[in-house]
């Protein structure tokens, strides 16, 4: 273990000891009026599993359609790695007789497991920083973003494991609003890393558009595979750019 990893998932549990939650007024870029709230949490504490659930639809609506559009590019990985392999059987027939209507069920399904797990199993020291963002008038939930400290990860370092947004909520600049919110949850941050399909054109224009570049060397988490021909691996680091350090500045707290 990194000594000053270690030190740093550390610094936040005892920085952040009594700071579990908290909201933030912003604007979109169309001038519209949203509240971003978060929360801390522990997989073995009630926030992780509540918060999981609480974003499953997002996350099905969002991903599903990334992953499917991922498996037409590989299909290869029904055969290959132990995630897909619950879709082989409707891969039966060849690539060309896919029903992809099936595929795109069963990729949502998947997706709302994933959310519905028991994720006790993994480290009760990793913190996690559940945020969302909502329509300020009706409190509707627009999207959300999750981020990781783990103690394998350097000095100042948070990763994003998920991030999503209704559909209708797209064209807002609100996932910008969502990863600007980490520096200001805890400022001390240095480096924002994540992993997103390389299949994924819209999502990567948008990293690289708020600062984001391009990891030359990825951190292996013990918990996620990363295939360079299936992943891209993105950073921002605020020695290269300020665009999220800006956005966060202009946060309000409510």
């Amino acid at each position: 273990m990194n000594q000053k990893s270690s030190e740093w998932l550390e610094y936040v549990k005892q920085a952040m000891a009594k700071n579990n939650l908290g909201k933030f007024l912003a604007k979109d870029k169309l001038g519209g009026s949203v509240i971003l709230e978060w929360e801390k949490a522990t997989v073995k504490e009630p926030g992780h599993s509540e918060n999981m659930k609480g974003v499953c639809g997002v996350a099905c609506k969002a991903y599903t359609e990334v992953e499917v559009r991922f498996l037409k590019k590989f299909p290869d990985v029904v055969e290959k790695e132990e995630y897909y392999k619950q879709f082989k059987p409707l891969f039966a027939n060849g690539v060309e007789h896919v029903d992809w209507k099936l595929v795109e069920k069963e990729m949502y399904t998947r997706i709302k497991q994933l959310h519905e797990m028991d994720y006790s199993q993994f480290s009760a020291e990793d913190i996690y920083f559940f945020v969302k963002v909502r329509d300020k008038e009706t409190k509707k939930l627009l999207g959300f973003t999750i981020f990781l400290i783990k103690s394998e990860y350097s000095q100042n370092s948070v990763k994003d494991i998920s991030i999503g947004l209704i559909p209708e909520a797209q064209g807002r600049g609100l996932g910008k609003l969502l990863i600007s919110s980490i520096f200001k949850i805890i400022p001390s941050v240095k480096r924002i890393f994540l992993f997103t399909r390389i299949t994924n054109d819209k999502a990567i224009g948008a990293y690289k558009a708020w600062g984001f570049t391009e990891d030359p060397s990825p951190l292996q988490d013990p918990n996620f595979t990363f295939k360079k021909e299936h992943w891209i691996s993105l950073e921002y680091k605020i020695e290269n750019a300020d665009k999220l350090q800006k956005a966060a500045e202009g946060f309000q707290n409510s």
